[in-house]
């Protein structure tokens, strides 16, 4: 009865093991082949996404941009904002003058969604702004929103021309939370006595425009700023608090595998000059 179990189990792997060598050579090239077109399709997919993303969230920059230019070519309106900041109190002619400047910062305000608000701020000793959200000019000490005024204190001497933040803003007391924005800064000129144009964005807007994308289930879009801080996501995964985001800027790569608590995540990244 042995002799015949090992002569058994002798022919059994002198006939399998050349069967199974083919087996496993061709398991491993198939799944080694799958990944690599899963991993690539993944990467196109992605990639195409961002490249949408990006394009939408640079015309936001844009519309601060083109503000910026009318300002500069339009030097009478330039001066006469300037003017009227500085007056003690404004006539009735002023108030024409400033309601013609005022449309200008009202019509990207009124037609586009996602900006929550536009100060136009020109340095004077009142500290008197233009914005969308009051009637004409008011006082930096009447508004509510003073925040920003710290942050262009803090890179009036600097050379940085933009600069972007997070903040939470509540316009009335007596509402409950606060709205959160982008905020972007543009100084109408390096020269450090000029003033600054600012744009505040919805940020809850643009992460519901993000949320409406097609996404894998783990898959989480961010929009970075320069220092690596989250600007919008479209959804926090249980993943999102172990992430890196200043190793993400620091990258090299534009496509690459990450390890997060032992499990590996591919990473997609697409730069923006703006």
């Amino acid at each position: 009865m042995k002799t015949y179990h090992a002569f058994f189990l002798k022919n059994l792997f002198t006939f399998l093991i050349p069967m199974l060598v083919p087996i496993l050579i061709l398991g491993t090239m198939s799944t080694v082949i799958i990944k690599r077109y899963v991993t690539e399709e993944i990467n196109h997919n992605t990639t195409n996404m961002l490249k949408q993303t990006k394009e939408n969230v640079e015309l936001i920059f844009n519309e601060l941009d083109s503000l910026n230019i009318h300002f500069m070519a339009n030097a009478i309106e330039f001066a006469n904002l300037k003017s009227l900041m500085l007056k003690p109190s404004l006539e009735l002619d002023d108030y024409k003058i400033l309601a013609t400047i005022k449309n200008l910062i009202d019509a990207p305000a009124m037609a586009m969604p996602y900006i929550d608000s536009v100060y136009v701020y020109l340095n004077n000793d009142k500290n008197r702004l233009l914005s969308t959200t009051s009637g004409g000019l008011i006082e930096l000490h009447e508004f509510y929103d003073k925040a920003w005024f710290d942050s262009y204190k803090k890179h009036q001497h600097g050379d940085e021309l933009v600069w972007t933040e997070n903040r939470t803003v509540k316009k009335y007391n007596f509402e409950n939370s606060a709205v959160e924005l982008i905020t972007l800064y543009r100084k109408l000129s390096r020269d450090q006595g000029d003033g600054l144009l600012v744009l505040n964005i919805d940020a809850k807007y643009i992460e519901n425009h993000l949320s409406n994308l097609s996404t894998l289930p783990d898959q989480t879009l961010l929009i970075l700023g320069a220092n690596g801080e989250v600007m919008f996501k479209n959804k926090k995964l249980p993943y999102f608090n172990q992430l890196n985001t200043n190793q993400l800027i620091s990258e090299k790569l534009s496509f690459y595998e990450t390890d997060l608590n032992g499990q590996t995540f591919i990473v997609s990244k697409l730069n923006s000059d703006k």
